[in-house]
């Protein structure tokens, strides 16, 4: 099985001039600053490119299942920066995650073994200051691995 998504989104922040809102001190300010200092033009929170893979196998034949996940999202304006401040970019880690599932009989009932081991990369989530070396936030996800028994009787 294979199933494929893929998502294209081209957004942008259109400021007329005449345009204000009232920045951190209460004060009407040009909205055009919204946009100074670098800043994106994109909406907060839309990434350009959003892709999504899942490579899956059935075997019918000894009821196991085995997917392979994939997830990718483009950098994104995490928070819009206020008056001087520059936007915060978050360039969000692609993560592959695997999935293995096999059923049983035992005895007049069904055991059914799991195991899902996610983010197989454990690549960093970073953002930082206006796509800049300034971190604003830098982490690691951790990898994290699972194993279910469900027993059916």
């Amino acid at each position: 099985m294979v199933k494929f998504n893929y998502t294209f989104t081209d957004s942008e922040i259109i400021i007329e001039t005449g345009d204000t809102y009232l920045n951190s001190g209460g004060v009407v300010t040009s909205a055009a600053s919204l946009l100074a200092n670098g800043r994106d033009s994109r909406l907060q929170g839309q990434a350009d490119n959003i892709v999504n893979i899942q490579l899956g196998y059935d075997d019918y034949a000894v009821n196991s299942q085995a997917t392979l996940i994939i997830n990718h999202v483009s950098d994104r304006v995490r928070a819009r920066g206020l008056d001087v401040l520059p936007d915060i970019i978050e360039q969000i880690p692609t993560t592959i995650d695997f999935v293995y599932g096999r059923e049983f009989e035992y005895d007049t009932s069904m055991l059914k073994i799991s195991l899902e081991i996610r983010n197989l990369l454990n690549e960093d989530y970073e953002a930082t200051m206006a796509n800049s070396a300034i971190f604003y936030d830098q982490y690691q996800l951790g990898t994290s691995v699972s194993l279910g028994f469900k027993l059916s009787f």
